[in-house]
């Protein structure tokens, strides 16, 4: 018993071990493989990015040679081989060209115009890299810079050129987009299942984090590097995201494992017997298995019950921290979007620099030169607008789409005929020579915020309107929302409107750009319901050639924010926070009420989806799981070698009672138990047995003696059960076996049989005139007649009613009739009176067959013929003696 105790917890122990030893070196695995693809991509990252830097500097670098041997080059560059394969994208590269210290040449043209005419020496940030290029005489990099011609991360290449005669002349730009460069390179972050670092190290700068926390950096392993100008490389380093180890391969594992192991468990159980005496049966349960169903039962629903409690009470702090960060979310963002709505109010401060004269409609470079500077200050503000009573438009805006977001200076005036003139910015805040053409016809007083702040005083936010700048590169193509106000000099004279307005594409990029780190969708929407924008890509204004229209919450196509703005509109309270059910997930939905200072009322609704802390509580279950299933094996198995070990002398004492139950009187004792109630118990069950052997072989006695007269009985009861109680010859029963035996036995031997039918003539009449009683005594006469009539091996029976039949074993016709004649004589002879017949006497009529059953086939045929013979007796006047022909093989049982 100890042995096998010791034997199946080390093979629980040891089998556990290797259960997780197998998981810890499949997920070391995993993260294996998983390293060495990210360290392959990484690698083929480094190689593409590598031929990047090379092909850029070597492009650089002949042009800046071309350039110092052919200064007039500068103005025909358009016609060069390096500057036709430029990509018309200036995102993915641009080369600028200066001449000294102010751009000459951009390339490509378009999108590059905002470039155009910088003078570096007033932008210090880039002088550091150009006086290295010039005093090296080689190419300099700024590794972070924030690229003007699209607004995003990049770098800047710089290689200085020479004359002989001038000196420095010059240097070669040579611009390129991060994010660009890395998808060139096979990076693409919505595919990748790792986050890219870089980081650049050079003698001038040790560390410069290029993409990526510094923090994560650190933390990541070393990866491979890519060299950059001035002796300088760019470490790349891969964090994978955080999905850790599978846990379907966990729990493949585990299961396998362990069913495995409580298959051996088991086989173990029963090869040392534990499991004996677990079965129930029809008397009752097992001793053992009602002990474990006892013990084990209520400590598996209680850990149950426990595990239960543990998830739920996980699962609801879950919730509240899903529900507080969902709150800290959206208080975060409500603030950031009522500054982000608070910049058009703030921006309108220019009224009072009208009615003070600082600022005059009759001088509209100075005017718009203050747009623009404030303009540049608020990065949330799409226009800046300004028109005067006639009509005429002044604006410094910045396009809502597109690559290039550089400011623009706009205008539509009586000298532009009110066509709309899109600019770029140069130098002193001049508006380009170049111009982007758009609405042929463009009056001010026309659009909706002229006409709101013309008939509300004071600074009124105006409805979503459709830009109506119509530009070439349809950059402005778009919606807006903003304030409006009237705009009087010192004499209350009305001078005209101001406008600012943010655009809608704008608010839904800076959801975007606030949520870009969480699972989460925000959206906004106007007290009508329709929507004004969102984090996603879902398309919040239908933009159409007939016209423009708003789309509702309740009718996008996006099934979150329609079940969103239900579960809202069913709360009917202007904040709250709820989980919703949407495609079988469940969500929380967090709505606020933004209350615009003499504006619209907007809605700030947040749905996170739960999966977003599923991690909290789903590892404890499994844990919490597995560690359950563990002990509850443990605490089965110390209960199961427990119960064995009281109640093995339990079932050797069973053993012993069934061996005495089966008489074995002998059978030895079972050895002494160390329980004194089960020794106490075997002494009470020897004397018991003692006395039962004794009563027991009285008893068998007894049933020896009660046995016999039974048997008697039971013939006698045979006997009666064949006999017809009336005449007390053969009923119908024992004809049926007898005639039945006796025709096999003919079809055996071919011998033959015969078979004669006799009914008492005119019975009834003899019951109606006599009464039945009497006729029950002329049946009993007429039965024992005929029993003396008939031989040892024939059987006479009472067939039914007034018909008997007899059978006769081995007679042929001839025989048979001589038989049936003697028969229907002794009846006539006895005189029976029947005054209810011609000859005053009681007759019987007999119909004869005779054949050997091999011949006929079916016994129906057989008696068929004597049913047949007996009919013809009684039509031809009774009281006689009839036979019937039968032909060979009547299977059908038809008689001749």
């Amino acid at each position: 018993m100890i042995k096998a105790l010791l034997r199946i917890t080390l093979l629980l122990l040891v089998g556990t071990g290797l259960i997780l030893l197998v998981e810890h070196f499949d997920a070391q695995s995993q993260a294996r493989q998983h390293n060495e693809r990210v360290a392959r991509q990484l690698e083929e990252i480094r190689g593409k990015l590598q031929q990047q830097f090379d092909q850029l500097v070597s492009n650089s670098e002949q042009l800046a040679g071309e350039l110092s041997t052919t200064p007039g080059l500068l103005y025909r560059l358009q016609s060069h081989p390096i500057i036709q394969s430029l990509s018309p994208d200036p995102a993915e590269l641009t080369l600028s060209f200066t001449r000294e210290y102010i751009i000459e040449a951009a390339f490509p043209l378009e999108g590059n115009e905002a470039v155009l005419g910088i003078d570096y020496f007033l932008s210090p940030e880039f002088m550091a890299s150009i006086r290295r290029a010039v005093a090296s005489r080689g190419t300099t990099i700024d590794s972070k810079v924030t690229l003007r011609q699209t607004g995003r991360q990049g770098i800047i290449l710089r290689t200085p050129y020479f004359s002989t005669k001038e000196g420095y002349s010059g240097f070669v730009n040579s611009a390129a987009d991060l994010q660009t460069l890395l998808r060139k390179a096979g990076w693409v972050p919505q595919e990748a299942d790792f986050d890219l670092l870089i980081q650049a190290q050079s003698p001038l700068h040790k560390e410069l984090d290029i993409l990526g926390e510094p923090e994560r950096f650190r933390r990541s392993p070393p990866g491979p590097r890519v060299k950059v100008p001035e002796n300088g490389y760019w470490e790349l380093r891969a964090q994978p995201h955080e999905q850790g180890y599978s846990t379907a391969r966990s729990d493949f594992i585990r299961l396998t494992g362990a069913t495995l192991l409580l298959v051996l468990i088991f086989y173990q159980l029963y090869k040392s017997g534990i499991l004996a005496g677990q079965r129930s049966h029809r008397q009752g349960m097992a001793l053992r298995t009602g002990v474990v169903l006892m013990v084990v039962l209520p400590i598996a629903l209680l850990v149950g019950a426990v595990t239960w409690l543990s998830y739920s009470a996980t699962q609801q702090a879950a919730e509240r921290l899903m529900q507080q960060q969902a709150s800290e979310l959206a208080r975060q963002l409500r603030a950031r979007i009522e500054s982000f709505f608070d910049a058009p109010r703030q921006a309108v401060f220019a009224i009072e620099l009208f009615r003070n004269g600082i600022i005059s409609l009759d001088e509209p470079q100075q005017m718009l030169s203050i747009l623009l500077s404030q303009l540049r200050v608020q990065p949330q503000l799409t226009f800046l607008s300004v028109a005067n009573t006639r009509g005429e438009y002044f604006a410094a805006s910045r396009p809502p789409t597109g690559s290039d977001r550089n400011v623009r200076l706009q205008f539509a005036t009586l000298e532009t005929g009110r066509a709309m003139q899109v600019h770029w910015v140069v130098k002193g805040n001049q508006p380009s020579e170049q111009f982007i053409k758009g609405n042929p016809y463009f009056d001010a007083r026309r659009t909706v915020w002229y006409q709101q702040a013309t008939t509300h005083e004071g600074l009124r936010w105006y409805p979503v309107y459709r830009y109506t700048t119509m530009d070439e590169r349809n950059q402005y193509n778009g919606l807006g929302i903003g304030v409006s106000s009237a705009v009087y000099d010192a004499q209350n004279r009305f001078l005209g409107v101001i406008s600012a307005d943010v655009a809608l594409q704008q608010i839904s990029d800076f959801l975007k750009h606030h949520t870009r780190n969480h699972e989460q969708l925000v959206f906004l929407a106007e007290e009508n319901g329709n929507l004004l924008a969102s984090s996603d890509d879902s398309l919040v204004h239908a933009l159409e050639p007939e016209g423009d229209h708003g789309i509702s919450m309740h009718n996008i196509d996006n099934p979150l924010i329609r079940a969103a703005a239900a579960a809202i509109a069913e709360d009917k309270s202007s904040a709250g926070n709820r989980f919703i059910q949407v495609g079988g997930k469940t969500h929380l939905l967090d709505w606020q009420t933004i209350r615009l200072p003499d504006g619209p009322h907007i809605l700030l609704a947040t749905l996170l989806p739960q999966s977003w802390l599923s991690g909290t509580a789903t590892p404890l279950l499994r844990d919490v799981f597995y560690l359950t299933a563990l002990f509850l094996t443990i605490g089965v198995l110390s209960i199961l070698f427990l119960l064995t070990w009281l109640t093995h002398p339990l079932l050797r004492m069973e053993a012993w009672a069934r061996q005495l139950g089966r008489g074995q009187w002998q059978a030895a004792l079972p050895p002494p138990s160390p329980i004194w109630e089960i020794n106490s118990l075997t002494r009470s069950l020897e004397t018991m047995a003692g006395q039962l052997r004794s009563q027991s072989d009285e008893l068998e006695q007894r049933v020896a003696d009660r046995t016999r007269e039974l048997a008697a009985a039971n013939q006698k009861l045979a006997e009666l059960s064949l006999t017809d109680a009336l005449t007390g010859i053969a009923n119908r029963r024992r004809f049926d076996e007898f005639i039945r035996r006796e025709w096999q036995s003919a079809l055996r031997s071919g011998n033959m049989m015969a078979l004669l039918l006799l009914d008492v003539d005119n019975f009834k009449r003899y019951n109606d005139h006599y009464g039945h009683a009497a006729g029950d005594q002329v049946l009993v006469k007429v039965a024992q007649a005929l029993s003396k009539q008939a031989r040892g091996s024939d059987l006479l029976c009472r067939y039914g009613g007034e018909e008997f039949a007899v059978v006769l074993v081995g007679a042929d016709l001839p025989a048979a009739m001589e038989t049936a004649e003697r028969l229907r004589s002794t009846v006539y002879s006895l005189g029976i009176e029947h005054s209810q017949v011609d000859n005053d006497c009681l007759s019987v009529s007999i119909g004869v067959v005779a054949a050997a059953p091999a011949e006929i086939g079916h016994m129906q045929a057989f008696f068929a013929a004597a049913d047949c013979a007996l009919y013809r007796a009684k039509e031809q006047g009774r009281n006689r003696v009839c036979s019937q022909m039968l032909a060979k093989h009547s299977v059908t049982g038809e008689v001749s």
